[in-house]
């Protein structure tokens, strides 16, 4: 039963997580709603964050039928609404959403930290460092300023722990 639980949510994720907005970014490009594949203006975003947002919530509600999945439905919830946070400050400003999904992590490792999740402290801690090093490649090759940046990391850090505290 544990192997295809697993099997299950690997699919599940897999497909729903990058398989869909993967393949549904080229009919975009192909009929014009976008001008690259790199999603490097607002206007370009808007779509893409919309199917992304629907794919985790799709994952969720598919996580949602198995209880022993209940941590990794919740974490597709914070995916989800990390996205939408994006999409919606993306009307009015283009904030880094490598640094929100960044942030998004770290919150929720730092949620397991505090209630006490054994043997993640290394892994943690090389994230917070990988974090780093990928706020400040953004700034380096000028693609967002520090204030995208920071309110991209500090935006997926609070959604996701208030998420995981409220809904957990």
């Amino acid at each position: 039963l544990r192997i295809q639980v697993r099997n299950y949510s690997v699919g599940v994720v897999v497909i729903t997580t990058l398989l869909l907005p993967a393949i549904a970014i080229i009919p975009m490009k192909l009929f014009g709603v976008i001008k690259d594949y790199s999603l490097s203006t607002r206007h370009d975003r808007i779509f893409p964050l919309i199917i992304v947002a629907l794919c985790y919530g799709l994952c969720g509600w598919m996580l949602g039928a198995a209880p022993e999945l209940y941590l990794l439905n919740r974490m597709m919830l914070t995916a989800m609404l990390c996205t939408v946070f994006a999409m919606v400050v993306n009307f009015w400003w283009q904030i880094s959403l490598h640094m929100t999904a960044a942030g998004e992590a770290v919150g929720m490792l730092t949620l397991f930290m505090i209630v006490g999740t054994p043997n993640i402290v290394v892994i943690y801690c090389l994230l917070v460092l990988l974090t780093g090093l990928l706020g400040s490649a953004r700034l380096y090759l000028g693609k967002h300023t520090p204030a995208q940046v920071g309110l991209g990391f500090l935006g997926g850090f609070l959604i996701s722990t208030l998420t995981l505290l409220f809904w957990l």
